[in-house]
């Protein structure tokens, strides 16, 4: 069944409550144009979901329940179902279910059994549903699932309204497939656009299977974010297992659904040594969508000052490289100290590639003083390298130079 200017299409055995014949009243979602095919009413299945991947901090998974796309970068958002979603789309809703009915004095549709509620790429399913069509309240019960591309956020009730965006989760679980982020929370309201408010909620992207903790995760007993700004989360724990190994009362963390330019957490230190009070406090800066770079002042109180430079891009998919340099006012020495890498792939052609790794050092002892990676302090050689590769069908060809600079002579 379908009214022509309602923008809504209702699939099954429909009865309706109301005093006497009539269209069906428009819902907030408008379009016209012809009948659509009625898709196939089917019984929603619940799937496993077991996805591996690394923590990179709290909550960081609210800035994508925003409207815009993903971007790459290093501070990139994740993208989660977007409640609001419709509301602001044009295309019709279409309601598959065991049972349909429309309460004409109430202006309320209810469908039951196996629901089926889609919109564009949107795609809502439950065993309850109720829309209010005066005050636009869409309440979703039992085994709640919200689809956005291969996104999925579950529930045990939701409510929605589909005029203000405005809702509220209850034991909801939102799970992103591309950046592996798994959350929970016992109760995740939207105020707006940009506030959020998550109760006793959880975050990993540890593997999860159904009956098993997974490796770790971060709980919060309460979280209020505003996006683009900050985010406060009180009662944080840390769990291995399900078993809390860290505990902070009071945590205040940016969240941006782009990468942003700004200070770093420093990195503070002492040496009994040669060197001192350490401090390294690295700044960043976000460049462009496809390079950015990280400067650094390097303080140590016994020995000197100096500057760190890091600089990445990517100009394709083929290209791409990373620049690191060191600049240190050694007092000791009463000299400078200069150490600098540079790395670079680039892909010509099926056949053709290029390979380039740079490590120049204007002292022997550089690495060995000011370096804080074992490995690079016991080193007792540097090599650069420039590598092309050309393959053919029946053999390839192979250029390789090498500069190799002794960090053990004495001269």
């Amino acid at each position: 069944m379908r009214h022509p200017a309602a923008g809504i299409h209702m699939w099954g055995p429909v009865r309706l409550m109301r005093e006497k014949s009539s269209d069906l009243p428009a819902l907030p979602c408008r379009q016209a144009g012809g009948r659509q095919v009625p898709p196939t009413p089917r019984p929603v299945t619940g799937r496993a979901r077991c996805l591996a991947s690394l923590l990179l901090f709290l909550i960081i998974f609210l800035p994508g329940i925003s409207t815009s796309q993903d971007q790459p970068g290093p501070a990139g958002r994740i993208p989660v179902p977007d409640l609001g979603k419709l509301s602001k789309s044009k295309e019709p809703i279409n309601i598959t279910a065991d049972q349909l009915e429309y309460r004409q004095k109430e202006d309320v549709y209810t469908a039951d059994g196996h629901v089926v509620v889609t919109q564009g790429g949107l795609r809502l399913t439950g065993d309850h549903v109720v829309l209010e069509n005066a005050t636009g309240l869409l309440t979703a019960d039992g085994h709640v699932e919200l689809f956005q591309g291969e996104d999925l956020l579950k529930a045990d009730r939701m409510e929605l309204n589909v005029n203000t965006s405005q809702g509220v989760v209850y034991k909801g679980r939102i799970d992103t497939r591309k950046d592996n982020y798994h959350i929970e929370g016992e109760r995740m309201e939207r105020l707006s656009e940009e506030v959020y408010l998550i109760d006793q909620g959880s975050m990993t992207t540890c593997d999860i299977c159904e009956g098993s903790a997974p490796a770790w995760r971060f709980r919060a007993k309460k979280l209020r974010l505003r996006l683009d700004h900050y985010a406060v989360a009180k009662g944080v724990a840390l769990e291995i297992k399900d078993i809390p190994v860290a505990y902070l009362p009071y945590l205040v963390f940016p969240v941006k659904t782009t990468r942003q330019s700004g200070f770093l957490m420093p990195r503070i230190g002492y040496s009994t040594k040669e060197e001192g009070f350490k401090y390294l406090q690295p700044f960043y800066w976000a460049i462009g969508y496809s390079h950015d770079a990280t400067i650094s002042l390097d303080y140590r109180s016994a020995k000197g000052i100096g500057g760190i430079l890091e600089y990445r891009y990517v100009l394709s998919r083929a290209s791409q490289g990373r620049l690191e340099s060191l600049f240190f006012h050694d007092r000791d020495e009463k000299k400078e100290r200069i150490d600098l890498r540079y790395r670079h792939t680039q892909q010509f052609t099926e056949r053709l590639d290029l390979k380039t790794d740079v490590n120049l050092l204007n002292s022997r002892d550089v690495r060995r003083d000011l370096s804080s990676i074992t490995v690079e302090r016991a080193q007792s050689s540097v090599e650069s390298n420039l590598f092309i590769h050309h393959r053919a069908d029946i053999h390839s060809l192979l250029f390789l130079t090498r500069y190799s600079q002794d960090l053990l002579a004495s001269s």
